[in-house]
């Protein structure tokens, strides 16, 4: 049928109602565009293992925790999660009504009873539930498990301003709106999950780990963490090439020229953050050539001052560098572009 349409709009010479070839290969796309059902997705997490349709004005949001997969919000937001916990201010910037979605994955997978019972296999279609207190506040969450993985949904709504008497102001947690609601249900129950074997790797953990001396380009040092959703043999890691953020936009390096790294399941108490190891799917080392002084003085002035520790982002905060990377595995080879150093030691 495709064939016999696209024939049918591109055949007979130049058309007797001066129609340009343009105009006729214009519409047969449209028809073709118009029979394609398929799903399309808007947008997919950074290791591509999950992708979304997005509803009508809602974005996606910069976020630090290194687990997370996708997060969204119900409206366009300036700021950022820079805790793993709280999505502090961003949560202010929502709409009335809005939502603020995390999916994040569950590393290494629960063992049977304890946090396993909350992972069930996937429904059919998604429900709420109530809103419950938990370490970061009050929310909604969800976990399933599907295709070997588990994943656990947050959800969040814009906080609500009350008067608690006396003229004092304080806020309680709001309410989604019924269109937030059906959008929200109608996003979670069209996520795609690719399964643990077809995208085993997740996006690496990079951070600096420069005691002596500290926080210079001459330590060189980076520390790196890789989960893995499935169990491997061995694995290394390498850095393509290094970008530092300037107030005019982001100067590279350049090629950087340096063998691979292995990695161990091994855990370390030496290292900026623990590797806590189990089933052979956490790994961690440090990279001793990682190529930083390529960057020269760009690269010198993102850094935090000696004794300085940051954990997350903005201004005084971010170092504003980030890495290409390969990981190399005996089931192939993963790139990853503009990895984000997240801690750093000083």
């Amino acid at each position: 049928m495709l064939l016999a349409l696209a024939l049918s709009g591109c055949s007979g010479g130049s058309g007797g109602n001066g129609e340009s070839e343009q105009s006729r290969e214009a519409k047969v796309l449209e028809r073709l565009a118009e029979l394609d059902t398929g799903p399309k997705w808007d947008t997919a997490s950074r290791d591509g293992s999950l992708m979304a349709r997005l509803p009508a004005g809602w974005s996606e949001v910069p976020d630090i925790d290194p687990l997370a997969l996708l997060t969204l919000s119900s409206g366009p937001v300036t700021g950022r999660i820079i805790s793993p916990c709280l999505p502090g201010a961003v949560l202010d910037e929502l709409p009335t009504g809005g939502a603020l979605v995390r999916v994040s994955e569950n590393f290494p997978p629960a063992r049977r009873g304890g946090a396993a019972d909350r992972y069930r296999p996937r429904p059919s279609h998604f429900r709420l539930g109530r809103r419950r207190p938990s370490e970061c506040g009050y929310s909604y969450s969800l976990g399933f498990r599907e295709g070997g993985r588990e994943l656990a949904v947050w959800i969040w709504t814009k906080p609500a301003v009350v008067d608690s008497g006396s003229g004092i102001q304080g806020s309680r947690p709001g309410r989604l709106s019924p269109v937030t609601r059906r959008q929200l249900l109608r996003l979670l129950d069209g996520l795609q999950v690719r399964p643990a074997a077809v995208d085993p790797i997740r996006v690496p953990t990079l951070a600096l780990d420069c005691r002596n001396p500290p926080n210079t380009l001459d330590c060189d040092r980076v520390w790196v963490q890789v989960n893995t959703r499935i169990r491997m043999k061995r694995l290394s890691i390498r850095v393509n090439r290094w970008w530092a953020g300037r107030g005019d936009g982001w100067v590279s390096s350049g090629q950087v020229m340096s063998l691979p790294t292995k990695l161990r399941t091994a855990p370390s108490g030496n290292t900026p953050m623990p590797v806590a190891a189990r089933s052979g799917t956490v790994w961690g080392g440090v990279i001793q050539q990682a190529g930083l002084r390529g960057g020269g003085a760009a690269f010198e002035r993102t850094l935090p001052g000696p004794g300085g520790r940051w954990v997350g982002t903005g201004v005084g905060a971010d170092p504003r560098i980030r890495a290409d990377l390969q990981v190399i595995t005996p089931r192939g080879r993963w790139d990853f572009r503009n990895v984000e150093l997240i801690a750093g030691h000083g």
